[in-house]
């Protein structure tokens, strides 16, 4: 069964009412992929897939969800519906990842819609990565690779690539991702920020974390480091995430 919506993306009022059906019918329109072979949008003038005028990665499909997502961000009263889709994605797949197809899990176009469209919502981006089967994704690091180029360097940015280097791995960290040279204040924020991430990961492998480090170019005292993980855990909560700075 594949979930088909019709809507005149020129009709602002169209992408509203469209937006509030997913939220009220997620049920229906998330259902595993077993069952359901994806949600598509139509163009109702047309009656074809909605389509962007060029793909916004070379890996990445053009698929009319993302088309939907592009284009109904465009719309600011739409951004709030949007990221309420994203809060229902993140509560529906901590029991277990829902994917709308064979490809692409519930939530991550909406999500990474928003993060492309104000880097505010990167860590909303974060959050529903973080619910994902991230050994099985397949273009989710296209997508970061898209945020880092369009934003840069930024707290934003070094907040992602912080949980790229632990709670949202997946299958590689950041061993491929283009770095550019930080200089000390930024090192010190992706310091804290790995830190911070390792509260959000289910096993924390400090040695991978060392190496992100070393990615990124920040020398530390790594016994320092690794005695502040024990069974694969934090020796911290989030009161008392210690201070590390990089050594020059």
């Amino acid at each position: 069964m594949t979930n088909k919506i019709s809507l005149n993306t020129s009709s602002n009022q169209d992408i509203l009412n469209t937006l509030d059906v997913l939220m009220n019918d997620y049920e229906e329109s998330s259902k595993d992929t077993l069952n359901n072979s994806g949600l598509e949008f139509y163009d109702s003038s047309t009656n074809n897939l909605l389509k962007l005028e060029a793909p916004v990665h070379p890996e990445i499909p053009n698929y009319s969800e993302l088309a939907f997502y592009l284009t109904a961000v465009q719309n600011k009263n739409a951004l709030e519906r949007i990221e309420k889709i994203t809060q229902i994605a993140i509560q529906k797949n901590k029991p277990r990842p829902i994917w709308m197809n064979e490809e692409i899990q519930m939530g991550l176009s909406a999500a990474f819609a928003l993060a492309f469209t104000d880097k505010k919502y990167i860590a909303n981006f974060v959050n529903v990565l973080r619910t994902f089967d991230l050994d099985h994704g397949v273009y989710e690091d296209f997508f970061i690779e898209l945020l880092l180029k369009n934003w840069g360097i930024c707290d934003e940015t070094l907040f992602l690539l912080a949980a790229k280097s632990g709670s949202i791995m997946g299958q590689w960290g950041i061993e491929n991702v283009e770095i550019p040279k930080l200089d000390q204040e930024q090192k010190c924020k992706f310091i804290r920020y790995l830190l911070e991430d390792t509260l959000e990961s289910k096993v924390v492998h400090s040695d991978l974390l060392i190496d992100a480090l070393a990615i990124m170019d920040i020398s530390i005292d790594i016994e320092k480091f690794k005695s502040l993980f024990e069974h694969y855990k934090p020796l911290f909560n989030e009161a008392t995430i210690p201070s590390l700075s990089p050594i020059e």
